[in-house]
């Protein structure tokens, strides 16, 4: 029936790329909702004796309590203690209707709930930390939690003197977008070890950059970045200093009568939650933002190239995967 099923359905299993488990509920660890991208494929609830119309179903070896939710969704139900072998069930059987060729990501909001263990599974976390947060160890078991790949991490973590311990697995998120107090700035820049990583902070200091930048270019450390935005609040503290930058990191010019080429590439996906949606106000937008400057760094373990734009309070710097040589003939 399994084999039926996947050869009926072939072209629309194809055009599945990613299914996501949103666990929307504050309290509760279990997905409320398993989706893709054209819509919803099984809400997930406690079992409810007010309810009628239950139908069970063999999910993976195990005897699974379902209902209709409406014409288009079932709910498949469980008892407390059946929570985790009830998700665990529909995730086998997701695996083994779709195997490799599509990615799991399992979304969360808050750090007294740790992630299940689930084969193949990718994180994805959105946390607002309420005002002088002290719940650090809690926190740190939280992002430990975490599947192997954790693609996005958001969190509003403003008002904290605790420092983020050095494995972190904050520093190994794929994208991290955070909301910041100005001790944690110096910690990302010298320890970070993703792909994308996007800051607002109150303060940066020009030091903090000058050595970031000088790190990259060594060969040091962000081996995987491909791109760095710090947006410092406005009326918090002066625009960014350029000169003493640029003059510290040993950039190289593009002529002024020619047009650089621009810097954007595609964001590492993320899930906005309600929480951060209600205190930070940033524009999601599928790219990151362009980059287009006459001055660049290049990597001297590789001859690869980073743009850099320092505009007002915003310091932005954008990995190419393009060598010095590449990179000065896209303008040829």
């Amino acid at each position: 029936m399994r084999e039926i099923i996947k050869l009926s359905q072939k072209k629309r299993f194809g055009s599945i790329t990613l299914i996501r488990y949103d666990c929307d509920e504050p309290m509760v660890s279990t997905p409320s909702i398993i989706s893709y991208s054209y819509g919803e494929i099984v809400s997930i609830s406690q079992y409810d004796d007010t309810e009628k119309n239950y139908f069970p179903l063999n999910v993976s070896g195990r005897m699974i309590e379902f209902r209709p939710a409406n014409e288009h969704l079932s709910v498949a139900c469980y008892h407390p203690e059946e929570r985790e072998s009830v998700i665990t069930a529909i995730h086998l059987h997701l695996l083994d209707l779709f195997g490799n060729s599509v990615k799991f990501i399992y979304t969360a909001s808050n750090y007294k709930l740790l992630f299940p263990k689930l084969q193949n599974l990718s994180g994805c976390t959105d946390i607002y930390l309420k005002r002088n947060f002290t719940d650090m160890i809690n926190l740190e078991k939280f992002l430990s939690s975490s599947p192997p790949v954790l693609k996005s991490l958001k969190m509003y973590i403003r008002f904290t003197s605790e420092p983020f311990s050095a494995d972190s697995k904050l520093y190994q998120a794929e994208s991290v977008k955070l909301d910041l107090h100005e001790p944690t700035v110096p910690d990302i820049l010298r320890l970070y070890k993703g792909r994308q990583a996007f800051l607002r902070c109150e303060t940066c200091q020009t030091s903090n950059l000058v050595d970031f930048v000088n790190r990259w270019k060594s060969g040091e450390g962000f081996e995987d970045l491909e791109y760095l935005n710090i947006d410092v609040f406005p009326h918090a503290a002066p625009d960014i200093e350029v000169r003493p930058i640029l003059n510290s990191i040993g950039v190289r010019r593009i002529d002024t009568t020619k047009k650089p080429p621009t810097h954007s590439l595609p964001r590492v996906p993320q899930k906005v939650g309600s929480a951060l949606k209600k205190y930070v106000s940033w524009l999601e937008t599928p790219n990151t933002d362009p980059i287009t400057s006459h001055v660049y760094v290049v990597r001297e373990c590789d001859n690869r190239v980073a743009s850099i734009q320092i505009r007002g309070r915003i310091f932005s710097f954008g990995v190419w995967d393009k060598t010095e040589e590449e990179f000065l003939g896209m303008m040829e």
